[in-house]
């Protein structure tokens, strides 16, 4: 046998071997990069459904109670992974210092920010208005 050819062949299998390394060892980062972003995802999941995120809503009425100096906010959101509406609604305190005849600066069809706890049926209103 040709020693050309000898070599020749042990050049093919190390270059082969050295390709199924590199081809290996790609995998197996692309493989442990996957697993921690899954990971961080669950985490973030987690975080949401325990501590709330913040969602845009539609201000369906706002109902004054001027007897208790007192006014109601209803509002509802659509979740985009069920396409359920969620209704739901808080009272607020009219400030201490308004007067008579006092008007909130909230009104229907108003877009507020709900803060919604997500494996839990309630939502916190952020009053920015």
């Amino acid at each position: 046998m040709d020693p050309w050819m000898v070599f020749g062949i042990a050049f093919a299998i190390v270059m082969l071997i050295i390709c199924i390394a590199i081809s290996s060892s790609a995998v197996s980062k692309a493989n442990k990069s996957e697993k921690v972003r899954q990971e961080n995802e669950n985490i973030r999941r987690d975080f949401f459904k325990r501590e709330g995120m913040p969602v845009n809503a539609k201000v369906m009425n706002v109902v004054l109670h001027e007897d208790c100096r007192q006014y109601e906010v209803f509002a509802s959101w659509r979740s985009r992974e069920t396409g359920r509406i969620y209704e739901f609604h808080e009272i607020y305190m009219f400030p201490r210092d308004a007067d008579q005849g006092f008007n909130p600066q909230i009104g229907r069809g108003d877009i507020i920010t709900v803060w919604a706890i997500l494996d839990q049926p309630s939502n916190f209103i952020e009053k920015n208005w």
